[in-house]
């Protein structure tokens, strides 16, 4: 297991376990079951490498969410999981920094885990003239 925690949010109970089952062996697993829940986890000083996260749950849509999250952290990387029209829909906006990766519901565990690992690379990766980050306790 890495001690690069990840944030897993969505507001489906059962996925929600369900991820948190798969990717606990790998990951340390945090899960917030709200975009509003996990804002306030980020803000109360919780240092995560990726959030996976849903893009459609009530309340704060996952464009929002990444959006104000990346404020409250602008190093943070997003691998979404979300419904095939929303997938194309992200891919036409173009490259962003903040969402490494964007999977298609469902998809197999094996996936999640490999995207997670990159984006967890890519956030270790120098910005702008600085030196990586460390790796998160």
């Amino acid at each position: 297991m890495t001690d690069s925690p990840v944030l897993i949010v969505d507001d489906d109970p059962t996925l929600l376990a369900s991820l948190q089952r798969c990717l606990s062996s790998e990951f340390a697993v945090r899960t917030a079951a709200s975009g509003f829940e996990a804002l306030g986890t980020i803000a109360d000083g919780g240092r995560f490498s990726v959030v996976l996260t849903d893009m459609r749950m009530p309340g704060i849509g996952g464009l929002d969410f990444i959006s104000r999250a990346r404020q409250l952290d602008d190093r943070l990387q997003f691998v979404v999981l979300t419904g095939s029209q929303d997938a194309a829909r992200l891919r036409s906006v173009g490259p962003d920094d903040a969402i490494h990766s964007v999977l298609t519901k469902p998809t197999n565990p094996a996936r999640i885990v490999e995207a997670i690992r990159s984006a967890q690379s890519r956030r270790l990766q120098p910005v702008d003239g600085l030196p990586a980050q460390p790796q998160l306790p």
